[in-house]
């Protein structure tokens, strides 16, 4: 496909040669008799050069849709660390906050419903203390596994900070959400987690709230709400799911 080419003829008819130009993608013709130094060897000169110029401008064209892969590449990386946990690799609190005010506004004008998870860890704090915080690191590794598995691809998992996490659930009610919350709480409850040369059980509580049950005026009255649910749970003996009540 890069040959130049150049063609040699004695035949001067017009549409024979439009023809042969247009077939064979031709660069140059030449009729005989033709100069050896004034038409010749001109036309085999600028035919080199243009296959130069041909191919350098094909390899430059190479070089840039490689920098363009790596530049996207790159982007791509940087939005992945601008919107994921370092530790645990699910979505951080910066991203929850965008989200939930999103998916709160695309309910609002939709008239669905939509409901917020917030899980933490029971005795957290003991588990540091008892087995170091490597091990603790590897329990908040483990229990995001565990519920990246127990949802669907439109919902939101984040870590909003320490070992609290959030959930959030599109176009899902309160029972929907207090289903999958309590699918989850037995989930963890029900695993051991070991980590030599340590292996422990431990327990989540659960505080759910959602559109269409006490009806916040913003996203920051719906986290509120799971909030006081979830403190809740723990003041009501932990290892519980509890959903927000008005």
């Amino acid at each position: 496909p890069d040959t130049v080419r150049i063609i040699l003829t004695g035949h001067s008819d017009l549409s024979s040669l439009i023809s042969a130009i247009n077939s064979g993608q031709v660069y140059r013709y030449l009729t005989k008799p033709w100069k050896r130094d004034e038409e010749f060897l001109p036309a085999i000169r600028q035919a080199i050069e243009y296959y130069h110029i041909r191919r350098e401008r094909q390899m430059l064209m190479n070089q840039l849709q490689e920098k363009n892969r790596i530049l996207h590449e790159q982007n791509l990386k940087l939005t992945e660390l601008s919107t994921r946990d370092g530790l645990t690799g699910v979505f951080n609190h910066r991203y929850f906050q965008d989200e939930v005010n999103r998916q709160f506004a695309i309910s609002k004008r939709n008239k669905t419903d939509f409901t917020l998870l917030i899980l933490d860890i029971d005795y957290f704090k003991k588990i540091n203390d008892r087995y170091g915080h490597a091990f603790g690191d590897f329990i908040l590794v483990e229990l995001c596994k565990l519920v990246s598995k127990s949802i669907r691809v439109s919902d939101i998992f984040a870590r909003y900070g320490g070992e609290e996490f959030v959930l959030l659930l599109p176009t899902t009610d309160i029972q929907g959400g207090r289903i999958l919350g309590e699918n989850i709480r037995k989930r963890v409850e029900k695993s051991q987690f070991s980590n030599d040369p340590h292996s422990i059980h431990f327990t989540v509580s659960i505080g759910i709230a959602s559109l269409r049950t006490a009806y916040p005026n913003n996203p920051s009255e719906l986290f509120e709400n799971a909030d006081k649910a979830l403190y809740e749970a723990k003041k009501s003996g932990r290892n519980r799911v509890v959903i927000f009540d008005s």
